[in-house]
């Protein structure tokens, strides 16, 4: 049993649609069609699945669009709970409240969409939580793939993640930081990554496999 398992009760929170076409990656169908797009991130999202399956260091939540088909995530025997929110910063902020009210002690949320994310990784971004600090995995596009926090800070978090964000722009980061740094709250970070947007990006991260 871990050191995690024994010291608190971790939640790794998966942001997922299920792949059905003309509904997921939208910028990768506008080069391939909707077809290959949906295989792509099915793709993506097997990966991340199967990395993420360590359930005697956390527990797995994947938290779906309202318009998903639950019963592909329940195949997997994956527990589901619909996102709920305008925004991306008012559907991790209520997924932060559904973990406090669980009586979870770390909290990480993560997207279906960085397949190079390892179950490594997650186990060290669980132990960079802290009582005082947070912890954060910046994306090359001037976003966030991973964002973490324990139940000390939960409520400036979802304070933070409340404000008036530009959600799916290069300045995310950036704003994020602003808003720590506002809150008092500390981050740790973690290794940049690329997430997976564009063709580009995808072939990219094809190459690097190879």
């Amino acid at each position: 049993m871990s050191v995690l398992t024994t010291l608190a009760r971790c939640r790794l929170v998966i942001f997922a649609k299920s792949p059905e076409s003309g509904q997921v990656k939208t910028r990768i169908a506008q080069q391939t069609g909707p077809r290959q797009a949906t295989e792509i991130y099915e793709e993506m999202l097997t990966q991340m699945i199967r990395e993420s399956a360590a359930n005697d260091q956390w527990e797995r939540l994947l938290s779906i669009t309202p318009e998903s088909d639950a019963l592909y995530f329940h195949h997997w025997g994956l527990h589901t709970l619909r996102q709920r929110g305008n925004s991306l910063g008012e559907r991790m902020a209520n997924a932060l409240l559904d973990s406090l009210k669980s009586g979870i002690d770390k909290t990480i949320m993560i997207g279906s969409d960085i397949p190079t994310l390892t179950q490594a990784e997650l186990l060290v971004a669980f132990e960079e939580v802290t009582d005082a600090q947070a912890v954060i995995g910046p994306s090359e596009d001037g976003g966030f793939y991973l964002l973490g926090v324990s139940k000390e800070r939960l409520t400036d978090v979802w304070k933070l993640l409340r404000q008036p964000i530009h959600w799916s722009t290069s300045t995310v980061l950036l704003e994020m930081e602003r808003l720590c740094w506002r809150y008092q709250l500390p981050l740790r970070y973690l290794p940049g990554k690329r997430d997976i947007d564009t063709y580009e990006d995808w072939l990219s991260y094809q190459n690097r496999r190879r």
